[in-house]
């Protein structure tokens, strides 16, 4: 509904021996209105910075390890970060929350994901980043009705999966 408040979660697989991060999100500045951004699980702390900016539309973050020869690593499924957000649009409107380079800037802030120094290398290599884009849609609907949800899945092709369904308020249906 207009004026929740909505986090979005960002969650890592094969981050192992990671160096250094920096990328963008961005959203629709019309639907949602940032709050906040509290960056988790990444060591040390002080080394993971989270600058969000509503005029902008974007948060930028960074992140660099102790350690250049072994990087840090998470096990799959880590949240590295929680993005909260105001909503301000309408039903039926829905905004995306997505990683990309910042061109608004010169140059253009990249996406970079540095492993760690190995072997002769003298500096990491920006293996680059995998990412799905996210959306928050703005619903509305009858407070007498039952609510269903299904969680995301993402899955390769020719996989097997499932994908969870859950419903609230089903009672007393005829």
């Amino acid at each position: 509904y207009t004026g929740d408040v909505v986090c979005v979660d960002f969650k890592v697989e094969d981050f192992n021996n990671i160096v250094s991060t920096q990328y963008y999100i961005f959203w629709d500045t019309s639907i949602l209105e940032f709050m906040s951004a509290m960056p988790m699980n990444l060591q040390p702390s002080q080394n993971y910075v989270v600058n969000g900016s509503q005029a902008l539309g974007r948060i930028i973050s960074t992140y660099y390890a102790q350690s250049v020869t072994t990087g840090y690593s998470v096990p799959d499924g880590t949240q590295i970060l929680q993005a909260c957000f105001k909503i301000k649009g309408n039903c039926e409107q829905s905004s995306p929350i997505y990683i990309d380079i910042d061109n608004s800037i010169d140059p253009p802030g990249p996406i970079e994901i540095i492993d760690a120094v190995t072997g002769g290398n003298q500096t990491g290599v920006n293996i680059g980043l995998l990412h799905t884009e996210g959306q928050v849609s703005v619903n509305c609907f009858d407070p007498n009705s039952i609510t269903i949800n299904m969680d995301d899945e993402n899955v390769c092709p020719g996989e097997t999966f499932t994908v969870d369904v859950k419903v609230e308020d089903f009672s007393q249906i005829a």
